[in-house]
């Protein structure tokens, strides 16, 4: 996922040379069914064919990658239509198109059921355990069976964009078919997109991105009213401050109001990582995720409020180092946030 942004940055400030490394390295890792795992280890060849121990794979990033190699090929042809005959821009095509139907693969078509047109998570996962003096990751192989709202979108735009620059109705198609599937996950109560759905129950937790990425996605499928209204509950839900190397700033933060850790044993992991917190849920802990709250100032731009857009990125400026890299947010949330910097 991150190399995959880095892609369309570098792309971005015509930087192709860089742009087409990262991607066509992402080509030499794929593996034999089309997939790519969520990350890979840059000192040895973990995970291979041979040993996926630990290794778990999600839908979105695949997506994500896919999109940046549409990206970049969509902006090399802009420039010279000849391009598509260049060794670093037809293997990016190439790539795309096996992703796309990989992700198509695991989009759901048996009639009835209620995920049907929704591509599945991905495979394997971790759950923590609370066990002798601390908390344990415990690794389980399966193939993911739910739906992801956020996953869901970032398909729909990589197989929208794949279908159109391919000139392949399949892609064109499977866009269209997640596209009107994702009408099943919004909750007008709530006036945004679930996080997705299980594979015997909906999933209603409220999550920024399906707010955020929900809001782009919304206006892109030709649904304005939706989009306003999850960029209108932002502020209302998400909003929040943190503090990092002596900054306070505001920003956003990544759930709503749900368990912190939502195993079993969530709570007492809860009070072991945070002994101080009053509670136990993401309503109780302030922070501010960068990445998150960039996509919120996108939200806000789609929608036409420039100012609003501007003023979020000011407000998080304070957590740009010298270097220019932000932290990924302003304090440790261990097993889902770090204050490293961050690519994404």
């Amino acid at each position: 996922y991150d190399d995959a942004l880095a892609v369309i940055a570098f792309t971005m400030n015509r930087d192709y040379r860089n742009a087409s490394q990262v991607i066509l390295a992402l080509k030499r890792l794929q593996r034999a069914d089309g997939g790519l795992w969520f990350g890979y280890n840059v000192n040895n060849d973990w995970p291979s064919e041979k040993d996926v121990e630990g290794a778990t794979e999600r839908t979105g990033a695949s997506a994500w990658a896919g999109y940046a190699a549409v990206y970049y090929v969509k902006t090399r042809l802009a420039e010279d239509p000849a391009a598509i005959q260049g060794r670093d821009v037809k293997p990016v095509l190439d790539f795309a198109r096996s992703l796309g139907n990989y992700l198509l693969g695991l989009q759901v078509r048996k009639k009835g059921d209620f995920r049907y047109g929704l591509v599945t998570g991905g495979k394997n996962s971790f759950e923590l355990k609370r066990q002798g003096g601390g908390v344990d990751e415990l690794f389980k192989a399966c193939d993911i069976e739910w739906i992801s709202a956020e996953h869901n979108i970032d398909a729909f735009f990589f197989l929208r964009d794949l279908g159109a620059l391919a000139k392949d109705a399949k892609f064109t198609d499977g866009a269209e078919l997640i596209r009107t599937s994702m009408a099943r996950m919004w909750l007008s109560k709530d006036r945004q997109y679930m996080r997705g759905l299980k594979t015997d129950h909906p999933d209603t937790v409220l999550a920024l991105d399906c707010a955020s990425w929900g809001a782009v996605f919304s206006f892109a499928a030709g649904n304005d009213e939706y989009a306003r209204q999850s960029v209108g509950v932002l502020d209302s839900l998400y909003a929040s401050r943190g503090s990092f190397g002596g900054s306070e700033v505001r920003g956003y933060k990544p759930y709503a109001d749900k368990e912190i850790y939502e195993e079993t044993a969530g709570q007492e992991i809860t009070r072991f990582y945070f002994p101080d917190l009053k509670g136990t849920t993401w309503a109780s802990l302030d922070g501010v995720w960068v990445e998150g709250s960039m996509g919120a100032a996108l939200a806000y731009l789609k929608a036409g409020d420039r100012e609003k857009a501007q003023e979020i990125l000011k407000r998080i400026l304070p957590l740009q180092n010298a270097g220019g890299g932000f932290v990924y947010f302003t304090r440790e949330v261990p097993h889902e946030f770090s204050t490293f910097v961050s690519v994404a």
